[in-house]
């Protein structure tokens, strides 16, 4: 996935209800997590169960399997399940389905491979 045209690494988590992005990755996209647009959000509990602080704000243009979202907000917090994942080092998104609105996810169990594409009911979900 990229954020601003910057690469990173996207996990799906179907039940988070908000994206969520670290701070390496927005630093990455040119964004200043620290700065006025960004605000002090509700601490994430997580998988963790132990609570992080959070900043919510605008991160601009996001871009995932072919599909594009604009003028996205997430975020920022350094999860700590991250770590134990390998991606602590890496700018890496917990995509949330705020941002998987209007999407078909295909799982293939067996193949432990997902496919997410734009959902063809999309059209008739704003009537």
């Amino acid at each position: 996935m990229t954020v601003n045209g910057v690469l990173g690494v996207a996990v799906l988590d179907s039940g988070a209800r908000v994206t969520s992005i670290n701070r390496k990755f927005v630093v990455a996209a040119g964004l200043d997590p620290d700065s006025a647009v960004f605000r002090e959000g509700d601490p994430t509990l997580g998988a963790t169960m132990t609570p992080v602080s959070t900043r919510i704000g605008p991160i601009g243009t996001v871009v995932f399997a072919g599909i594009t979202r604009s003028n996205v907000s997430a975020k920022v917090v350094d999860l700590p399940y991250l770590k134990g994942a390998g991606l602590a080092g890496v700018p890496a998104v917990n995509l949330g389905v705020d941002l998987l609105q209007g999407t078909r996810l295909r799982v293939d169990y067996a193949a432990r491979r997902f496919r997410l594409a734009p959902s063809s009911c999309a059209a008739s979900l704003s009537q």
